[in-house]
């Protein structure tokens, strides 16, 4: 599951970069006597290179067998296609044939039976059932961070044999780890991320990836707990600043504009 969370993050970025690489091969497309010499330019040539780490990476991604992970990119993808029209003639071939080939290519017998299975659902939902009831004793600032597997078993129902050291739902750990003061900020921080991502992601296909990136690291998170992860944490701190420092590049220079027709 750890793993297809990185994925997850990883493919919209590889999707980003195809997709930069076949803008600047539809622009020359209609230059040539010929479209299709374009393809063999560096940007048809870097194209195809990056279409491949994509590939590989959905490859990966499906193998996993991770029915949060799947769900997570699938819900990142239909998000970006959605929102971002001025990039959906570019993303949306590109995420089909990268599912559609993945598809071919991956035997998804076992993720079709783990989508079949109950135990999933009923473990998940057993286990926030019991964590909902610590938020009341614990209401403003929480239990404290790293906190949530040693005050968890008072109140476990399900397994208890088996230790839980996270809620598997990264939003409901943060209230309960850090209350209503830290959950609040948490919000507003994540609300902040996407304001400023959908600004960006506005500029360029690469952007559009960086914030499915984003999305759906945050929708996987409804399930497990990335945030958790070293490597996934890290990634996903490195593109939210990364997108939030276009975002204010972008703010930059349209003030210089119209302080420049200003004066």
């Amino acid at each position: 599951n750890h793993f297809a969370g990185y994925l997850a993050m990883a493919i919209p970025v590889a999707v980003g970069f195809a997709a930069e690489s076949a803008l600047h091969v539809r622009r020359s497309w209609g230059h040539r006597r010929s479209g299709w010499v374009a393809l063999g330019d560096p940007a048809g040539i870097a194209t195809v290179r990056r279409a491949a780490a994509a590939m590989v990476l959905m490859v990966g991604l499906l193998a996993s067998h991770s029915r949060g992970g799947i769900l997570a990119f699938g819900a990142a993808s239909l998000a970006l296609i959605a929102l971002l029209r001025r990039w959906r003639g570019l993303l949306l071939p590109v995420v089909a044939a990268l599912i559609v080939v993945g598809l071919f290519w991956v035997d998804v017998g076992a993720t079709r039976r783990a989508f079949e299975q109950r135990s999933f659902q009923q473990s998940r939902l057993a286990l926030w059932r019991d964590a909902m009831r610590m938020s009341p004793r614990f209401p403003v600032l929480g239990a404290g961070f790293n906190a949530f597997g040693t005050s968890y078993t008072q109140y476990q129902t399900i397994e208890r044999y088996e230790w839980y050291g996270e809620a598997h739902n990264e939003y409901l750990q943060a209230l309960i780890d850090t209350g209503i003061a830290g959950a609040a900020l948490v919000l507003a921080l994540l609300l902040r991320l996407l304001r400023d991502g959908m600004r960006a992601a506005a500029r360029s296909p690469l952007d559009a990836g960086i914030l499915g990136a984003i999305l759906a690291c945050c929708a996987h998170n409804f399930v497990d707990f990335n945030w958790q992860i070293p490597a996934n944490a890290a990634t996903f701190a490195a593109l939210a600043g990364l997108l939030t420092r276009r975002a204010a590049a972008l703010g930059d220079t349209r003030d210089l504009d119209r302080a420049g027709r200003g004066a």
